[in-house]
Formats: C-alpha cells, sequence, structure tokens
C-alpha cells in the first residue's frame, strides 16, 4: 500500500513545500486509519473510533459514488465558480468535481491528518492535487488553518463561493461545515471593511507612516513595559454611551485598575476629569487629529502605531510617548525592521484590540470593558464629552440604523453593519486569548462573546484589586522604556536614504509599464491591429512583471496596496483563460488598472512624507 509515498512526497516537496514540511517523517495510527480495498481494487479507508467501524467510501465502487454524488452537487452549490470542498479523504470526491466542473476553481481542506498521510500511501495525489482547478490544499481543523484558507478564498476567488462535503464528512464533521460556513458570514464582512479602509486612508496611511517612523526614532519603545503590571485588572474604556452611565463607578475604583482609553474615549474620560493611565491610538484619519486638537495630554503615556495620524500628536517631546508596530504596516516595518527591542501588534479593525493587546504584553489577565457599546443604546452614539464628530452626521447614523443586537439587558439594541464589523473583529482578538479573562461593564451595550458580566462596583472584590500609589504607572514608564539604540537609529536612516533612491526607479518603471498600456487603448479603438498582440502581451508583462517585482512594491506598500493586488488575483484566471485576443486584452486592463491608479497616486505622497526626513532635528 505504500507503492505512492516517495512519488507524493516528491510531488508535495515541489508543489507543497509547507505540507512538505509539516507531514514528512509523520505517520499515521493505523490502529485507528485502516487501508482496505473495494471490490473493485479502489483503495478505501475505514475509520475506527470506540470499537465501531465506519467506511468512508462504497466497498464496491468508489470512484462511482463519488461521481454520482458530483453530479447532483449543483442542486447544493448552484453556479458558484468557487467550491470550498471540506474533506478530501483518497480524493474521489475531488475527482469527480474536477471531471464534471472543468470551469470551477476548489478549495479543499482535509480536516483528518491521519487520514492525508495514509493518502500519501494509498493513493497518487498528483492527477488531483496538481490540477490548475485546486486553488488551494490545507490539511488540519485548528481554527488558524480554517482562517487561512477562508482567507484565501477572500484573496483570490472572483465571486460568490459554495460549500460542499462528501456524505462522510457531512456525518463526521458536519459540525465543521456548519462552523466554516458561520465563520465566513463572519470574516468576510472584516476582510471586506479591511480592505476598504486600506483604501480609504491610503495616502494619509502611507504619509503618517514615513513621518512617525522618524518620531520612532527618539520616543520610547513600549518593549520595555513586558509583564510590569502583572496582577493589576485592566479596565479599557470605549466611548460608548455607557462610559457615562459608569463614570462614577470607575472613579471610584481607579486607583486599583490599570486605565487605558482606547481612542477617542480619551475625550470622555477627561471631560468627567478622569485621567487614564494609558492612552492606545491607532487610526490613520482626520477625525483622529479633531479627537486630541483641543487636549493636553502630554503628561499621560501614549500609545502609537506608525499609521496613526501624524497631527494626532500635538507635543512631540513628550517623555511619554510609547510607539509600537503593526505586523501588516509593511512601510513602518520595511523602514524600522522591528525586532528584539520592538513590540509587534497584531492588525485590527478596531483600537480596542490595540489595546487589548497592550494590556497583555503588560501582564494584566483581567481585562474589563466598559464603553464599548457595539450599538446605539438610547439612541445614542457616544459618552457625554466625546465631540469629535459632528452632531448631524451622529443623528444620521442612528436615524439609517437598520440592524439590531442583543443587549446585556436581555433587550436589543439599534445597530449598523460597521459596528457589527468592529463587534466581530473584537471577539474574534479576545479568541485568540484563551488565558485572560474578560469582562463586560456595560450596562447596556451589546453582549460581547468571551466575555462574562461584571460591574464595576464589583471589580475590588471580585478581581482582589488593591489601591496603588498616585503616578505608579509613569513611574514604570519613565524606568523601563527607552527609545530605539544609536544603531537602530542609523540603520533606519540608512533605509530611508535607499527608499528615496529607489523611488525614482519605482517611478520609471511605472511610466514605462504605462506607456505600452497606452498603446494597448490604441489597438482596443483599431480592431485591425489585433494581430499585434501577441507580441504587445510579451512586451507588457516584462513591464509588469518588473513594476511588481521592485522593492517598493513587492516589500514597502505591499499592505497598502493589498485592495489591488487582490483584485487583480481574482480576474487573473479568467483573462489567461480568454481565447478571443481583444477580450483579453479588455480583460487585462480591467485585472491591472486599479494598480497602475494606485502606485501612481502614492508616490508624490511617498515624496512628501520623506521629506520630512530630510531635515535634521
Amino acid at each position: 500500500m505504500k507503492k505512492h509515498a516517495a512519488d507524493n512526497l516528491l510531488f508535495l516537496r515541489e508543489q507543497y513545500p509547507n505540507l512538505y514540511n509539516a507531514v514528512r517523517n509523520r505517520t499515521y495510527d493505523k490502529t485507528r486509519v485502516v487501508p482496505d480495498a473495494a471490490k473493485n481494487g479502489q483503495p478505501i479507508l475505514k475509520i475506527v473510533e470506540g470499537g465501531r467501524e465506519t467506511a468512508m467510501y462504497s466497498r464496491y465502487d468508489p470512484g462511482l459514488e463519488a461521481a454520482r454524488w458530483a453530479a447532483t452537487l449543483s442542486r447544493e452549490t448552484g453556479e458558484s465558480g468557487n467550491l470550498l470542498l471540506v474533506g478530501f479523504g483518497l480524493g474521489y470526491h475531488a475527482a469527480a468535481i474536477l471531471e464534471a466542473y472543468p470551469d470551477r476553481k476548489l478549495y479543499i481542506i482535509e480536516p483528518d491528518p491521519d487520514v492525508f498521510l495514509a493518502a500519501i500511501e494509498c493513493v497518487d495525489l498528483r492527477p488531483v492535487l496538481g490540477s490548475r482547478q485546486v486553488a488551494l490544499f490545507a490539511v488540519g481543523d485548528d481554527p488558524a488553518v480554517l482562517d487561512g484558507v477562508l482567507q484565501s478564498i477572500y484573496q483570490s476567488a472572483a465571486g460568490a463561493f459554495a460549500f460542499a462535503a462528501p456524505p462522510y464528512y457531512r456525518n463526521r464533521h458536519g459540525g465543521l461545515v456548519e462552523a466554516l460556513a458561520k465563520r465566513s458570514a463572519q470574516t468576510a464582512p472584516i476582510f471586506g471593511a479591511t480592505l476598504n479602509t486600506i483604501r480609504r486612508f491610503r495616502q494619509e496611511s502611507i504619509e503618517n507612516a514615513l513621518i512617525n517612523a522618524r518620531r520612532n526614532l527618539r520616543t520610547r519603545s513600549f518593549r520595555g513595559l513586558r509583564d510590569v503590571c502583572a496582577g493589576v485588572p485592566a479596565v479599557i474604556a470605549g466611548s460608548g454611551p455607557s462610559l457615562g452611565l459608569a463614570i462614577d463607578k470607575l472613579r471610584a475604583i481607579r486607583d486599583r485598575v490599570l486605565l487605558i482609553a482606547s481612542g477617542s474615549s480619551i475625550q470622555g474620560l477627561l471631560h468627567h476629569g478622569l485621567e487614564p493611565d494609558l492612552i492606545v491610538s491607532i487610526d490613520p484619519g482626520e477625525w483622529n487629529r479633531r479627537v486630541f486638537e483641543k487636549l493636553d495630554v502630554s503628561q499621560i503615556p501614549f500609545l502609537y502605531v506608525p499609521a496613526l495620524k501624524h497631527s494626532a500628536i500635538r507635543d512631540d517631546r513628550s517623555p511619554f510617548l510609547l510607539h509600537a508596530y503593526v505586523d501588516v504596516d509593511t512601510l513602518a516595518n520595511y523602514i524600522m525592521d522591528p525586532g528584539d527591542e520592538d513590540v509587534i501588534l497584531q492588525t485590527s479593525t478596531t483600537v480596542a484590540g490595540a489595546a487589548v493587546q497592550a494590556a497583555v504584553w503588560m501582564g494584566c489577565r483581567d481585562i474589563v470593558f466598559i464603553g464599548h457599546d457595539f450599538s446605539f443604546p438610547g439612541d445614542a452614539v457616544y459618552a457625554a464629552g466625546v465631540s469629535h464628530a459632528p452632531e448631524v452626521l451622529l443623528k444620521r447614523r442612528v436615524a439609517d440604523a437598520e440592524l439590531v443586537v442583543p443587549n446585556v439587558a436581555g433587550g436589543e439594541n439599534r445597530t449598523n453593519k460597521a459596528m457589527l464589523v468592529l463587534k466581530h473583529d473584537t471577539e474574534d482578538a479576545l479568541a485568540k486569548l484563551p488565558f485572560v479573562r474578560f469582562y463586560n461593564a456595560s450596562p447596556v451595550g451589546a453582549v460581547i462573546r468571551h466575555t462574562e458580566p461584571l460591574a464595576l462596583d464589583e471589580l475590588p472584590v471580585r478581581l482582589k484589586a488593591e489601591p496603588r500609589p498616585a503616578g505608579w504607572f509613569k513611574k514604570l514608564v519613565l524606568e523601563k522604556t527607552s527609545p530605539p539604540s544609536p544603531d537602530r537609529q542609523r540603520l533606519a536612516k540608512q533605509r530611508i536614504r535607499k527608499l528615496q533612491d529607489r523611488l525614482g526607479e519605482l517611478e520609471e518603471l511605472h511610466r514605462d509599464a504605462d506607456r505600452v498600456l497606452g498603446e494597448a487603448s490604441a489597438m482596443l479603438a483599431d480592431p485591425s491591429q489585433a494581430g499585434r498582440l501577441g507580441d504587445w502581451f510579451g512586451t507588457f508583462e516584462k513591464h509588469w512583471q518588473r513594476l511588481l517585482d521592485h522593492d517598493i512594491v513587492k516589500r514597502a506598500l505591499a499592505y497598502y496596496l493589498a485592495a489591488e493586488h487582490t483584485h487583480a488575483r481574482r480576474h487573473w484566471p479568467d483573462m489567461l483563460a480568454e481565447r478571443d485576443p481583444l477580450r483579453k486584452l479588455e480583460k487585462l486592463l480591467f485585472c491591472v488598472a486599479p494598480l497602475m491608479d494606485a502606485i501612481r497616486n502614492v508616490m508624490p505622497v511617498m515624496h512628501r512624507g520623506l521629506d520630512v526626513w530630510r531635515t535634521e532635528d
């Protein structure tokens, strides 16, 4: 039965290297997964669990069984061009889909690693996993694996996708199929919202990253605060209405907690005379400047990331400015090359997600939310004192709220799609931290998964929170943190000079590609020139690849061009499959135009941000 192992492992090493590294030198539990043969000689598997034996396939003709199943699949999945198959087994059902639906793109998950290890020995994987229709193959049911599969689909699938599972997997892993469908319904809007946010704030974020990267050379690294608050509960304040409702209770426990102001909640806290221990702010837009424009926060520790609206920081010389990085911020990371001296936060669509990570880094294992209502309780958007948005806009936001969400009191609050995206993203962040206890102190806000209710006046007893001396956290900041080392500063300035030099190269490559695209427009206007298209496609491909491979596009700006890269990836296969030369040209222009426009538009912004580095302190 092992006759296929050598060929399959060689194939996996070449075509699926990450999977190859995960399965090499491993074997399966032969008491649980038992190879056998059907009456027609095809390999099959039996699964033995709890003393019960289950056949994964027909004992007579598994290939025919799979073909009949595939023939009925369109009734379940519709005409979607993208199919996520939960269950690979020995590949019979995947092969039947490829045969019956040659135009569908197939994404495959095998949730049981033992089954896949048995498949390596029992069948030739190459005809199925080597097919150009197979866009992805993954093994395991770990949440990170499942999220990676969904992310890959979002990035590469043009149009909707459907789920399918062979009968054995529908019975044995039905919960996984349902969980994936539910997870997709939650994460697809988050993915779309993230791309829209990147696109909307691209120019501001790039300028912020360049200006704040220079600021990072003299501000303090957040890394020095590792575990300094172990045993101290953190209260993360949001700007929702419940912050105002709970302000007296919060004031009463103020000296027993690490109070973190999440984003614009700083306005509400200071309005009520409460100074937080730490401000966390990450938003890149102009509204974030308005949050801080009338506030003096120079004596409050302030954690920012390079994408923060640079003008939100009014006192550039405050000794309490702290910086961290975000894993996806390719431009800031390209310049500063964060490492052992730094904290790298995971990306989050909410400042609450960043504040949670900051609290966990400092050692807090009890984290309480107040003001994170993710809805409009009492038709209010913000707590009193939070005033960075025009009142007319806030009223319109409430009036347009057509969704509802369960609230902590057992009723429902009005909300909108954007609020729910933020809520789900925050809940995802909490789910990744099972060693932390989360509490929701809001008396009126939305229910937040992975939290339990806790009134603020119960916090000292429930969480054994002892009083702490005034100024204790500021003292820790000054004692434990420091700016980057002189070597880090020198290397960052070298990378900036390289970026300045290479920006001219990028502009030239873009002009060359743009010139070739101009020729395409002329050919579309005059179909008699279609005979030139063969040579033209070859010429354009060279220019296009040079542009994509340039260091600034490939590394420095990868995050900021994600929406346009995703657009091109989704539609590129359709363009390649087109036979008519003029239609193919139209589809190619549709693929590349957004990315060409985005690169053209960001280059002047890069120049503006780099100008800050041309003057010495």
